[in-house]
């Protein structure tokens, strides 16, 4: 019951959105916070489970907004970001959980498209834990995403305006280099002996955000 009125909390302020957008926005500089939640979208080795994690570190957003049209709020975004996505996986065996948590500096530029966003993101790892402990084994240099989503304004003035935003990441790239030789559960969590990991099994991570983001205007 929960989850369909929030779905229908959300559509509603996504219809409004489009219904009564007002003003044209000029040149904008945003800073703005969200929290994420994670799941793991790449195949599981065989005695593990998925599960959700429910992020406990915000990120913290700076954003420019360039408009390029007189007749629509269309144009470029470009985010600077400093971002932590996470991923929890539970034995089947015990029910253990282990939740994996990486920090990340990013730069994503996207299209701006009368408060919908689609675009790509490049992230470059800082620190890894699993459950709060450091672990910084293998990390891919450089993560890959693309992300769509919306800005929906809800309070606008000559200054600016304040945005809820509700953004999904989908990772392209695993994780880790060499991951059936470096998984960092090996030596926590039960697999099947006889099941193979391979690349397939390197996590990847779809996130959904929830934020929100204060736009200065810049007129000129």
């Amino acid at each position: 019951m929960m989850k369909k009125i929030l779905l229908i909390i959300i559509f509603s302020l996504l219809w409004l959105n489009v219904c009564y957008s007002q003003k044209l926005y000029p040149l904008n500089v945003g800073l703005g916070t969200n929290l994420r939640t994670g799941l793991n979208i790449a195949q599981v080795p065989q005695g593990r489970k998925l599960d959700i994690n429910i992020g406990q570190i915000p990120d913290f957003n700076a954003t420019i907004y360039l408009p390029y049209s007189l007749d629509y709020n269309i144009g470029t975004m470009f985010d600077l970001s400093y971002s932590t996505i996470g991923h929890t996986i539970k034995d089947e065996l015990t029910g253990t959980q282990f939740a994996t948590n990486i920090s990340y500096l990013s730069i994503s530029p996207s299209l701006f498209i009368e408060g919908f966003i689609a675009g790509f993101e490049i992230g470059i790892p800082v620190s890894s834990t699993i459950d709060g402990n450091f672990d910084e084994k293998n990390l891919n240099s450089v993560l890959y995403s693309l992300k769509l989503g919306t800005l929906i304004s809800v309070i606008e003035n000559d200054g600016g305006r304040l945005t809820f935003n509700i953004i999904g990441n989908f990772m392209l790239n695993g994780i880790y280099t060499n991951y059936p030789e470096s998984d960092p559960l090996a030596g926590l969590i039960s697999s099947r002996a006889d099941f193979e990991l391979t690349e397939q099994n390197n996590p990847r991570i779809f996130s959904l955000s929830l934020g929100i983001t204060y736009f200065f205007n810049i007129n000129y």
